[in-house]
């Protein structure tokens, strides 16, 4: 009995044995046929099921075909063409290869492709090749495409970083040899070098992109600024809002010798805090009044300002309120100098053929003693130069200044003097006697009059300096109230300082701010003014009550104080009157630095800029502050927007990526 046992089971595995090598050598013998082109794919599948039942009848274990096959073949053949052909509802083998001619093909594809005695590459290089795994399928499936997105994401937004410190430094893009072999190729190039040399991930993207895809082209560069300066004024349009607005306009020539004019807006914010930002450079072939106007309006339109909103007007002589023409102040300027020149005080320019680093003390004298007088006057300097002042708080400085000069003419003489002694005998300088004859160098001593050195220093010296100040102080206020408050002339600032809250609003008068409120009619109609007039009588009261107002300095801290205690929203009328006030321009310093600005971005070396690329790095260089607000996303977005692009995945879907 346990013979014929152990007989059954040698008959049993040779059977298995010879089964197996039958179905191994059936299985070789069939693939090669297919390969010759001997054998249609539908009659390998039927010779194939043949074999199999032989194979597991002489193992005894007899079982379904269509079983077999889906556990067999699961991560074979058979997922590699349903992978292939798409989702489809037909789930048996021999329908799908008689019904799909895709199939049939594909399954050419992979068996002539496949190496004899091994598995190897079907469709592509070095790609997945577990399929034993159903589950991984799914995560496979698009992983490529996505990782070539992130990779995109990753090297756009290396390069808008670079991008974006030149920008705020205000430095050049391109280098003169930007070649491979070149010790310098631009200030573009060796920042994304240095990036990624710093930078792992950076650095396998960079080497990795195709030659048509390294984001460095000259366009894509400018398309980036031109992305990141559309969406900073952006940032300014949307803080602007729509509320009313003045502009500070001016020109000049750039180092090319363009006309290039210069836009500011000055406006109340949200926060009511009074801004001035850049707005645009536009360059212009005539400096006359209609051609400022035009490019006036076509800037503003570009976005999407109107001209009905504008309140205030800031030109510092590029033309004048009246709109007189360019050739107009050409001559009166030449007047101007003419008369100076006959009247010494200004020099021609002849006999000053030396080195302009080594100038002689007669042009330095008047210069040296200015500076002494100055520096009283440096606080009011300093302060029309800020972007946020007032009229009423210029207006004051003004008067200060005036006083503290009159005052050191009166009786500062003394002090200077002592100062200067003690100066000099600290260095070793020899003192003149103040009551001696003033001895004048280089002159006749025959025809002048003899006078004192007491009488030179100060007469000649002290006093007209001081004097020169006085009337330019004089002459310039005047100046300034006639070319920006024609029709009002001080009588508006006036009723404006009416709105100054120091000493418990001691100047208020109701009346006169009724008066102020008739200059703008399209804001205060007849009904509103009489709303006005009850709104005006319960904000005194209100504001006088209100310790939290008592100790406000200047219209433009009280317009702040309101929307930090929303009582912007109680007295709306007088809140817009408040604004009304505080967008009409004091000074023209914010375009004035614009054309500073200029001439650092727009250098000797960089003469060559278009006027579209000049002015992008100016909004992104001069505004840097509303430039930080703006992301990095922002931009790839506006970026990606401009034209037809390679995709990019969001920041949300890249993080999914990355995980």
């Amino acid at each position: 009995m346990a013979a014929l046992e152990n007989m059954a089971a040698a008959i049993q595995a040779t059977a298995e044995a010879l089964g197996q090598q039958i179905n191994n050598n059936a299985k070789e013998l069939e693939l090669l046929q297919l390969k010759q082109g001997a054998m249609s794919v539908s009659e390998y599948t039927d010779k194939f099921e043949e074999l199999f039942r032989f194979s597991r009848m002489c193992q005894g274990a007899p079982g379904d075909f269509e079983e077999w096959k889906c556990i067999k073949y699961e991560g074979g053949l058979w997922s590699d063409i349903l992978s292939s052909v798409g989702p489809m509802e037909i789930r048996t083998f021999s329908e799908l290869v008689n019904k799909s001619r895709i199939a049939e093909e594909c399954m050419k594809r992979m068996v002539a492709e496949k190496p004899d005695g091994a598995s190897g590459d079907a469709f592509v290089k070095e790609g997945f090749s577990n399929w034993k795994k159903k589950e991984r399928l799914q995560t496979h499936v698009g992983n490529h495409d996505n990782q070539a997105k992130k990779d995109y994401r990753t090297h756009l937004t290396a390069t808008i970083e670079c991008i974006r410190f030149l920008l705020q430094q205000g430095l050049a893009f391109r280098g003169d040899d930007e070649s491979h072999n070149s010790n310098n190729q631009g200030n573009f190039l060796e920042l994304l070098d240095f990036l990624a040399q710093h930078n792992t991930e950076i650095d396998r993207v960079f080497k990795n992109a195709r030659g048509n895809l390294k984001l460095v082209a000259p366009k894509i560069q400018k398309d980036i600024v031109r992305a990141a300066a559309s969406e900073t004024i952006k940032v300014i349009i949307d803080d602007l809002g729509d509320n009313l607005f003045a502009v500070l306009v001016d020109e000049a020539r750039d180092i090319s010798v363009k006309e290039q004019m210069a836009v500011c807006l000055r406006y109340v914010n949200k926060e009511g805090i009074v801004m001035e930002r850049f707005l645009g450079l536009v360059h212009v072939s005539s400096t006359n009044a209609l051609s400022l106007k035009v490019a006036l309006e076509s800037l503003l339109a570009k976005h999407s300002l109107s001209l009905a909103r504008i309140r205030g007007q800031g030109y510092d002589g590029a033309i004048g309120a009246s709109c007189k023409r360019k050739d107009m102040l050409r001559e009166s300027q030449m007047q101007k100098t003419i008369v100076a020149l006959q009247n010494g005080d200004v020099s021609s320019g002849r006999g000053l053929n030396q080195e302009t680093t080594l100038k002689r003390a007669g042009d330095t004298r008047w210069g040296s003693h200015y500076g002494t007088i100055l520096r009283v006057t440096n606080e009011l300097s300093q302060a029309l130069q800020r972007s946020d002042q007032d009229i009423i708080n210029a207006m004051t400085l003004v008067k200060v200044s005036k006083q503290r000069l009159q005052s050191i003419r009166d009786d500062g003489w003394s002090s200077l003097l002592n100062e200067v002694s003690l100066f000099c005998d600290s260095h070793n300088i020899l003192v003149p006697n103040m009551n001696e004859i003033f001895v004048t160098q280089g002159r006749s001593r025959r025809k002048i009059q003899k006078v004192s050195n007491l009488h030179h220093f100060q007469v000649e010296l002290f006093y007209q300096v001081v004097d020169r100040q006085l009337q330019e102080f004089n002459n310039r206020q005047l100046q300034e109230l006639n070319n920006r408050f024609i029709e009002v002339n001080t009588e508006l600032l006036l009723y404006i300082a009416c709105l100054n809250p120091s000493d418990s609003f001691f100047a208020f008068d109701k009346e006169k701010l009724l008066r102020l409120a008739e200059f703008y009619p399209r804001e205060f109609s007849s009904t509103q003014l009489l709303a006005l007039d009850s709104q005006l009588e319960n904000f005194i009261l209100d504001m006088r009550l209100d310790d939290q107002f008592s100790n406000i300095n200047g219209i433009s801290g009280l317009s702040q104080k309101l929307v930090e205690t929303k009582k912007h929203v109680v007295y709306p009328l007088v809140f817009l009157l408040l604004k009304l006030a505080l967008i009409l321009p004091v000074a023209t310093a914010s375009v004035e630095r614009t054309f500073s600005a200029m001439n650092i971005i727009k250098s000797r070396l960089r003469n060559r800029m278009g006027d579209e690329w000049l002015n992008d790095c100016l909004v992104t260089y001069i505004e840097r502050e509303t430039f930080n607000q703006v992301d990095n996303e922002t931009i790839i977005q506006h970026f990606q927007n401009m034209k037809t692009r390679r995709k990019v995945p969001s920041r949300f879907e890249a993080k999914k990526v990355s995980g």
